[in-house]
């Protein structure tokens, strides 16, 4: 039997000097009260730079444009919750300054620098970060478990 999994697309935007960009969670079926990357589903007939574009500007107020992606980090997660593919982008490169644009679902957004991020975050920043730090285009996590 194919596995029909869902795809969660994840934007790492980073800042050489304020370190990277949280949102502050509230009003969501999951993770309220949690900081963690500006993110969600891919709709229909949509393509993955569409979406990226059109998720942080819906979320943080920014613009990116399409010749400013690099080919995203692909993370396939395992957990008790079930299987997903994360599609991550880092974004380094935008226009505009970063505000909360959906307080119905967000608390605060903010940069932090990566030796101080706050507490509590959602799983997928710790997937996030560590799958950065490995180095790797493509990882696995949680199949060992």
């Amino acid at each position: 039997m194919h596995a029909k999994l869902p795809v969660a697309l994840i934007a790492y935007i980073t800042h050489d000097e304020r370190g990277v960009l949280l949102i502050h969670r509230q009003g969501t079926d999951k993770w309220d009260g949690m900081w963690g990357f500006p993110g969600g589903r891919l709709d229909v007939s949509e393509s993955i730079t569409e979406w990226i574009i059109r998720e942080v500007r819906e979320e943080v107020g920014i613009e990116v444009e399409r010749d400013w992606l690099t080919a995203p980090l692909i993370v396939n997660h395992h957990d008790k919750g079930g299987e997903r593919i994360y599609a991550i982008f880092r974004i380094d490169q935008f226009q505009g300054e970063p505000y909360n644009a959906e307080p119905e679902y967000c608390r605060a957004v903010q940069w932090f620098p990566l030796s101080a991020l706050p507490s509590p975050l959602t799983p997928q920043v710790e997937i996030v970060l560590a799958a950065l730090r490995e180095g790797k285009s493509y990882w696995e996590w949680g199949f060992d478990e």
